[in-house]
């Protein structure tokens, strides 16, 4: 019997989650599909628990990279040996509702779409969500109501900008579509890889449907949230996209050209604010005045930023001393 669904999971030290992740996705109801696993040199006991879990589920395979490459190029691995009609991308600390493959390709299927998303709920370390603790909310899903390009793409993926960043989404893919286009993760970068998948496909002017429930939930990691801004890896992403324009230039129309451009700016802008808040974090004074003074043209709106987190800080304390 044929797979529905080839559920692509990139894994790298997620002994504490991975077994939650892959038994929400073995549950799922109404379809056939297999989970590949690509271990990218994991140093706890990841891999063991996924080959003690291999001695039931037989549709689990693993796969190993032989040196740490990152989720894109794992992503790609698994992808590549993928048999599915679909494509499903889980990360290895989520998990999904037992109905949440079924549910999505009766959607894709009822819109001919080669791509569907679904909402998707945050949780905390220990697996639980607030009510209502979601990406699109009620009131932004106007936002989605429109028609999948270029334009609306980039347009809700401008950090500090956006009302939603809809990059954080987790879509089902038609593999007969990235396989025409060869499309693929870029392997340079190590964050917002998704959104230069999906920019890809909707370059190639891929269908693209939305069902508005949570059905997917993504862990929150307070450590990694006070972790250093890499600026490195969001240079990268700036020249990922430049290079994407370059090559799509004849295909992309001029309103879409000025969108990307309009998002590679807004990269840039969030780079510098976030610098800003790495060394106002750290005392570096000196750094934060030297900072602004080198991009002084955005100065008042570096400033804006400032007092808008700081605005909030204090809202969110007052409401915890309620």
């Amino acid at each position: 019997m044929s797979n529905d669904v080839s559920v692509i999971v990139a894994l790298w030290n997620a002994e504490t989650t991975i077994e939650k992740c892959i038994l929400s996705i073995i549950n799922q109801k109404d379809v056939n599909l297999e989970i590949i696993i690509i271990d990218d040199c994991s140093t706890d006991k990841s891999v063991e628990i996924v080959q003690e879990l291999q001695k039931k589920y037989s549709q689990l395979k693993l796969l190993r990279n032989s040196v740490n490459s990152g989720p894109s190029v794992s992503r790609n691995k698994g992808i590549n040996a993928s048999t599915g009609r679909w494509v499903a991308i889980v990360d290895s600390d989520d998990f999904i509702t037992e109905d949440r493959l079924s549910k999505l390709i009766n959607h894709s299927n009822s819109n001919n779409s080669d791509i569907c998303f679904d909402n998707l709920a945050f949780i905390n370390s220990e697996g639980k969500a607030s009510k209502g603790n979601v990406l699109i909310s009620d009131k932004n899903l106007n936002l989605l109501n429109k028609n999948w390009d270029v334009v609306m793409y980039t347009n809700l993926n401008k950090p500090y900008e956006s009302e939603v960043l809809i990059g954080f989404l987790k879509p089902l893919i038609s593999r007969e579509f990235i396989n025409r286009h060869s499309i693929r993760y870029s392997e340079t970068v190590k964050n917002s890889e998704d959104y230069l998948f999906i920019l890809e496909c909707l370059a190639h002017k891929a269908k693209v449907s939305y069902l508005h429930e949570a059905n997917y939930f993504y862990l929150v990691n307070p450590s990694s949230l006070s972790g250093k801004f890499d600026l490195v890896a969001h240079d990268r992403l700036i020249n990922e996209e430049v290079k994407f324009k370059d090559k799509f230039t004849n295909q992309l129309s001029k309103g879409e050209i000025c969108a990307i451009d309009t998002h590679i700016q807004a990269l840039k802008l969030a780079g510098t604010t976030n610098l800003m808040f790495m060394h106002l974090k750290q005392n570096e004074i000196s750094s934060l005045i030297s900072l602004l003074w080198r991009d002084k043209i955005n100065f008042k709106f570096h400033i804006l930023r400032l007092l808008f987190s700081i605005q909030r800080k204090i809202i969110k304390k007052g409401n915890r001393g309620r």
